[in-house]
């Protein structure tokens, strides 16, 4: 019965893209806490990625994976990340902040820091700092709507007109050779350009990102300056230019 009705979940996965518990409950007329259970086991045999009240199958090499999924996803790890990022902003710095989820938590730690502008294709980014006392631009161009990022050759062009000090970002996953892959063409490209634009760079992954293959490559992480981490790193993992910071 487990089985079958595990299969179903991962039916009901493949069909929807993203379900939440309540809604899977309902679907299979299943209590929550099975619901639960069912989630936990799936996702210890790696066949499906789970966030706070739900769950979805990604696509090994293309997962357009929504904005919502994944703002619940890792949550403490990300914040710990951030925070060990945000020590790297330096008073008056210029930083440029890309659209993942990971980086946007950075903005809970930069509130002592003095005199920053901050360049973000994140509209989710830039709505949340409005209220901060910090000089904002937003690099415009088009949207997506799975990771509410603006991207194309509009945002490329803006980024260009910065001179950044510091740019941050994240990805979907990176390779034992090092390779930084994403799964969105567009958001790849911009944050290649951020990487060849900025004096100093910082990449940030938790353990998940360990392994994960996409369909585009984003750089390699021998030409990033800075490594912020939750993983136990495989062996003869390259280095970045300056450091890696294990949090």
């Amino acid at each position: 019965m487990k089985s079958y009705r595990q299969q179903q979940i991962i039916s009901y996965l493949q069909q929807k893209g993203y379900a939440t518990v309540e809604e899977l409950s309902k679907a299979l007329y299943v209590s929550l806490p099975t619901i639960r259970r069912d989630l936990a086991e799936l996702y210890e045999k790696k066949l499906i990625s789970r966030s706070h009240g739900g769950a979805m199958i990604l696509s090994e090499h293309n997962a357009v994976v929504p904005i919502d999924f994944r703002t619940g996803f890792q949550t403490k790890a990300k914040s710990a990340l951030a925070k060990a990022a945000a020590q790297l902003i330096e008073d008056g710095d210029v930083v440029f902040i890309d659209a993942s989820t990971t980086t946007q938590y950075i903005l809970e730690h930069i509130k002592s820091k003095s005199n920053l502008t901050i360049i973000t294709n994140s509209a989710k980014t830039a709505l949340l700092l409005h209220s901060e006392n910090v000089k904002m631009y937003s690099t415009g161009g088009r949207l997506t709507v799975d990771s509410l990022a603006y991207c194309g050759s509009i945002a490329e062009d803006t980024l260009k007109r910065f001179n950044i000090d510091i740019a941050f970002f994240s990805s979907y996953g990176i390779l034992e050779n090092g390779v930084i892959q994403d799964y969105s063409e567009d958001e790849s490209h911009l944050r290649n350009i951020a990487v060849q634009l900025s004096a100093k760079t910082a990449f940030l992954f938790d353990s998940s990102k360990i392994g994960r293959k996409s369909l585009f490559n984003v750089t390699n992480i021998e030409n990033i300056d800075y490594l912020i981490t939750n993983a136990s790193l495989p062996e003869h993992f390259p280095s970045p230019r300056r450091k890696i910071v294990f949090c």
